[in-house]
């Protein structure tokens, strides 16, 4: 039955799925893909099956290792984009736009790091204007005091 199901994949459903993705993109919800870059595909067979047990392998492999190693040993040796890519790629998705860049990682880590700044610099009591016109004060009430003392009283 593989055999005859192959080939009704290559007869049957991929001129059923070019001509329903045509359709709509002339009904406007698909928008127009490039020819050259997207082309659909009908997996069947060994092709299927294999991507599955790629899956399960790779689970189990991961579970294995996180309950061996632990989540420190993890962050150090699994690369997670690479990770991520292929529990994608075993289950046929494609990760381009789904996956953050290094780049937009790198201006969310700048952009957490500003928040906690000024977050830091909010909660610091020297930023207090209250606080300062205390200090400020107590600065200028102890000079006063000092001029005080140090002026006699019976004066010049």
């Amino acid at each position: 039955m593989g055999g005859v199901y192959s080939i009704l994949s290559v007869e049957l459903q991929l001129p059923l799925v070019n001509r329903k993705m045509a359709l709509m993109e002339r009904s406007g919800s698909l928008p127009k893909l490039p020819k050259d870059i997207v082309t659909p595909r009908i997996t069947t067979g060994l092709d299927a099956l294999g991507r599955g047990n790629d899956k399960a392998k790779l689970i189990e492999f991961i579970t294995t290792l996180s309950q061996t190693i632990g989540p420190e040993g993890m962050a150090k040796f699994v690369n997670n984009r690479e990770l991520i890519t292929r529990l994608a790629a075993s289950d046929g998705l494609d990760t381009y736009k789904l996956i953050k860049s290094d780049e937009q990682l790198m201006e969310e880590e700048q952009q957490s790091a500003m928040m906690m700044q000024q977050q830091a610099a909010a909660q610091d009591p020297n930023n207090d204007p209250a606080k300062q016109a205390q200090l400020l004060q107590a600065e200028n009430d102890a000079i006063r005091t000092d001029q005080e003392t140090a002026t006699p009283e019976g004066g010049i």
